[in-house]
């Protein structure tokens, strides 16, 4: 939970010229609530990948080399898949760490002298937030994984002859990784046959890298999503109440990166510490963090007069 700072009197409140809602160490208690939270996402993510999976029998394999490429009933089905999982496990968690994180800012807000303000969670800007957020991510989970499919089919029709059941098997494994990741676990498939692996060992191996691959990729997805709930939750309250009329003077927000010296990327490193209007949009085009995947970036929120 956010600890509330003490109390500001009455008399200090109407003297200070600033006063911070959310301070500089958002940012560490983002990274804790994402280690904390992560396998909330991770776990559905990886069902939703083992379905998407079985979709493919041999009889699907086949109907790919026909048409020499990834068939329009893949793109239906995983996208519905998709838009389930996304409208669904992930819209529910997104929703309730919105409602925590902007139930916490509101008792940061009350600890002002004479507030009441609560955080509404069901109210339409918040909802519209979290399906525009959710429509980009359908599409963008869902061309990752055609791209993938489709790089996959063209090296493995291309490379050697494969029984339909034989490409099965070896797309069944690549269901919910990028291209990036796909090309990894094609590249080490043709490393152990070039080495002349019996082929039982060669599956096992591939099986065994893929799984890893999938953790990975769900890991960092969940990060990813976490940050845009954790921030726009935050970013929403503070809207809220500035709308409500519950804080006092110009609200800002300040970028905050991790700190940690050789991880924070070149983009991030320059908005840190930079300051703008609550309802501004930083550099890159985000209201708040992520500006990328796995971006551990948070805001601190003050008001000025």
């Amino acid at each position: 939970m956010i600890e509330i700072q003490a109390l500001i009197s009455e008399p200090e409140f109407a003297k200070a010229q600033r006063v911070t809602i959310i301070d500089a160490s958002n940012t560490a208690r983002l990274a804790s609530y994402i280690v904390r939270n992560r396998k909330k996402v991770a776990r559905p993510l990886l069902s939703l990948w083992r379905g998407m999976a079985e979709f493919i029998t041999p009889e699907e394999a086949k109907r790919a080399i026909r048409v020499g490429g990834v068939p329009v009933e893949w793109e239906k089905e995983w996208g519905r898949a998709i838009g389930e999982f996304v409208k669904g496990d992930l819209g529910r968690i997104e929703t309730a760490v919105f409602s925590e994180v902007g139930g916490e800012v509101a008792r940061r807000v009350n600890a002002l002298p004479r507030k009441e303000f609560v955080f509404g969670v069901t109210k339409l800007r918040v909802k519209k937030r979290i399906t525009d957020h959710g429509a980009k991510l359908i599409k963008q989970l869902t061309d990752a994984q055609i791209a993938a499919i489709k790089t996959a089919l063209r090296s493995f029709i291309s490379f050697e002859s494969r029984t339909p059941y034989q490409l099965a098997v070896r797309l069944r494994n690549l269901v919910g990784l990028g291209e990036r990741y796909a090309k990894a676990v094609f590249n080490l498939e043709q490393g152990l046959r070039a080495s002349g692996l019996a082929e039982e060992i060669i599956v096992r191996q591939v099986k065994e890298y893929a799984t890893f691959l999938h953790k990975v990729r769900a890991e960092n997805i969940a990060r990813t999503e976490l940050s845009f709930a954790y921030n726009a939750g935050q970013l929403e309250a503070i809207g809220q109440a500035r709308e409500d009329g519950w804080l006092v003077g110009d609200v800002y927000k300040i970028w905050n990166t991790t700190g940690q010296s050789g991880r924070v990327c070149e983009e991030c490193e320059e908005l840190d510490g930079l300051d703008i209007p609550a309802d501004g949009v930083f550099p890159g085009g985000v209201e708040a963090p992520p500006l990328h995947p796995q971006c551990g970036c948070g805001l601190s929120y003050e008001t000025r007069r």
